[in-house]
């Protein structure tokens, strides 16, 4: 697969002023996709929220190379103890400039461990994120709303898919998740 060339830096979310920027391109995106009116996080919610989930979260703001502090999206990584549930989000200013795959490809780098995905766009999108990095789904749920959560695990091949253990991990999430026990 050949290369694009890198046009963005990363830069880890350490401090208020960054959850801020991620909490205005994170409303931006819930005004686009949504279907329902849904409620904005004000800025003292969103601090509240990432003092309580900092230690389990790890978020990254990302800057076009040669424009620092110009951020373009972010990504969030849960640690859920054997796999990760990333969230990825893109300032629509930005859109089409390839920084949503370059995005992408860092989550799945950044990640350290399975991730389970939650697919806002399309399953076609993560169909693709699958076969484009060499990893394999695992398995899928379908939620009450029909949207579809598959599962894949990056850097795996057909001839190594993965173990059951894990697969049995992510599997008892999502049963739980669209069950209602998931706090």
């Amino acid at each position: 697969m050949p290369q694009t060339k890198k046009q963005l830096r990363t830069v880890r979310v350490d401090t208020y002023k960054k959850v801020e920027v991620m909490r205005e391109i994170y409303n931006q995106n819930l005004d686009m996709l949504a279907t329902i009116a849904l409620p904005y996080r004000s800025t003292e919610e969103q601090v509240q929220w990432w003092k309580e989930n900092s230690q389990q979260v790890r978020a990254y703001l990302f800057e076009p190379i040669g424009k620092p502090g110009e951020y373009v999206g972010f990504i969030a990584l849960t640690n859920r103890g054997e796999f990760v549930t990333p969230v990825i989000a893109v300032d629509n200013k930005y859109w089409g400039k390839g920084y949503g795959s370059e995005m992408q490809r860092a989550y799945i780098r950044l990640a350290h461990k399975p991730l389970a995905v939650s697919q806002l766009v399309s399953n076609a999108a993560i169909r693709h994120i699958s076969s484009k990095y060499g990893s394999v789904i695992v398995g899928y749920a379908d939620s009450p709303n029909g949207a579809i959560e598959l599962l894949y695990h990056p850097g795996q091949s057909k001839a190594n898919p993965g173990t059951e253990h894990t697969k049995a991990i992510v599997t008892k999430y999502l049963l739980e998740k669209y069950n209602g026990r998931e706090k």
